[in-house]
């Protein structure tokens, strides 16, 4: 229940004074992501504060996401390339970073669904397949109980029922029969859905806590109905068809024991079971691929182990932490509070956490020193700061070289570690070319040299269904002091590898 005596009251946020002007109402209803993190549609907003940009300044940290409605009658391709204008005229005027940047519209489904879309889609095949496998074998029987009928649709026919009739009256069986299937299948839907995200829904948008959100509403049923209604027409007429080709002569020859209309009907029988047998085995094997294809992108490796790990993300507002030394200091401080934990093996900070959020990774130009050089930059690579042992805390193996060690301060020689992807990039033969000791330069900050250390294996860092992208791995205290101000206006992400499961350490 609000408190409309809040209204013109002051509360302290980091620090400044701010006046309550509003209560909004709360809504189960209203799950939407508060960042562009598509992880972050569980998350509970508290308080909203007005967005102040200022035109004339070029302090930002790269990405806004907005929420917008489209006008009527204008297309997503239509915005997208109104806004390729814009990303053109922003790459002009802001140097650097920008030329990776971009403007783009998606719809908010997209960015809702885009974690799970693949695996429903895979799911929704498989059930199609599966609703296949059912009506191939209710239409079999259909068509076996119909030539069992024959002699009673012949009477029948015989005292005046016309075919159409007949056809009518089988594709109403056929319907009835599959809306009492349709009813059943929603009673088991509904509890086996409740069960099931009762388990786990955590990676599920729109469905509420424990799947409070998923009922069986008028839509749900609408849709039962049609499609009962119409799988019990399709899969009829078939049985409809054949039961209804009725002839009173060929009756009465079979019942005084013609031998050629006896070996018919068992052939036809034995046709009807073939034909069944053949269609069942084609959709179990095509259901049996969807749920391959699904358990593969289930449990596809995305490169490091996330089993035991607890994320976390926290905003830094204070200034002290737009500095290499501040945020550095604070990082191997809670680092170190965090891995005395009970039940905590490991812990780390980085910029970017794999999975979490894609407008987290940074984009930069790349230059690998002791080649020739026909433009900007040699390409283009993902870029992120860690401290020492995020390796560890994700268990991402080191293939060649050492990970970045407690000695790599600010003090020392600038050290990388690079992912396999981006040394298969730069050196065509891979690890056989031996990248370690190369120098890397960055057109954004040309007056540093990185060496290269040590080579990690690939994560997706993007996204499963995405290719792993080519890495280039700064120490936290090593990182220039220009990015370290830019990475800071996004939360910075913690890491902590328990031994059993992280819920324990979580509470």
């Amino acid at each position: 229940m609000s408190n409309p005596g809040a209204i013109g009251k002051q509360i302290s946020l980091g620090g400044k004074p701010y006046e309550v002007i509003g209560i909004v109402a709360e809504s189960p209803q209203a799950e939407v992501p508060v960042t562009s993190d598509p992880s972050s549609f569980r998350e509970k907003t508290d308080v909203w504060r007005p967005l102040q940009i200022d035109s004339s300044s070029s302090d930002g940290n790269g990405y806004l996401t907005v929420a917008a409605r489209l006008r009527f009658g204008v297309t997503l391709a239509t915005a997208n390339a109104e806004l390729e204008l814009a990303t053109q005229q922003f790459r002009r005027n802001i140097p650097g970073m920008a030329q990776h940047s971009f403007f783009a519209v998606r719809t908010m489904k997209t960015v809702l669904d885009r974690t799970v879309r693949n695996e429903l889609l895979i799911l929704w095949v498989a059930v199609g397949f599966v609703l296949l496998i059912a009506c191939s074998n209710v239409a079999s029987l259909s068509l076996s109980r119909s030539a069992d009928r024959r002699r009673e649709f012949s009477i029948r026919a015989a005292v005046g029922a016309g075919r159409r009739r007949l056809i009518r009256q089988l594709l109403t069986e056929s319907v009835i029969l599959s809306l009492a299937g349709g009813a059943l299948g929603i009673m088991l839907g509904f509890a086996g859905i409740r069960g099931i995200l009762a388990l786990d829904s955590a990676h599920i948008p729109r469905v509420g806590q424990f799947g409070s959100m998923v009922s069986v509403d008028w839509r749900v049923l609408l849709f039962t109905v049609a499609l009962s209604v119409t799988t019990g027409i399709l899969f009829g007429l078939l049985p409809a068809f054949h039961g209804s080709s009725t002839d009173l002569n060929e009756m009465l020859k079979q019942s005084a024991g013609n031998s050629s209309a006896g070996f018919w009907k068992q052939n036809a029988r034995s046709l009807l079971v073939a034909a069944e047998i053949a269609i069942a085995l084609v959709l179990l094997i095509g259901t049996a691929q969807m749920i391959r294809g699904f358990m593969a992108v289930r449990f596809a490796n995305p490169g490091f182990d996330p089993r035991n790990v607890l994320t976390m993300r926290m905003s830094l507002t204070s200034t002290r932490f737009g500095s290499t030394a501040g945020l550095s200091q604070l990082a191997e401080t809670s680092v170190a509070r965090l891995s005395s934990l009970p039940g905590v093996l490991s812990a780390a900070a980085t910029c970017c956490v794999p999975l979490d959020s894609v407008d987290d990774y940074l984009i930069g130009d790349v230059i690998i020193a002791g080649r020739l050089l026909n433009g900007r930059s040699h390409g283009s690579v993902n870029v992120t700061t860690v401290t020492p042992g995020y390796f560890d805390v994700l268990r991402i193996p080191l293939l060649q070289g050492r990970a970045l060690a407690a000695g790599d301060k600010h003090a020392s020689e600038p050290v990388v570690v690079v992912s396999e992807a981006l040394a298969h990039k730069f050196w065509p033969n891979g690890l056989k070319d031996d990248p370690l000791d190369a120098q890397l330069t960055f057109p954004d900050f040309p007056e540093n040299h990185w060496r290269i250390v040590g080579i990690v294996g690939d994560i997706h860092a993007a996204g499963l269904e995405t290719k792993a992208p080519p890495i280039v791995y700064f120490p936290m205290a090593q990182t220039p002091d220009e990015l370290t101000e830019y990475i800071v206006r996004s939360p910075i992400g913690w890491l902590v590898r328990t031994r059993e499961d992280s819920r324990g350490i979580r509470s």
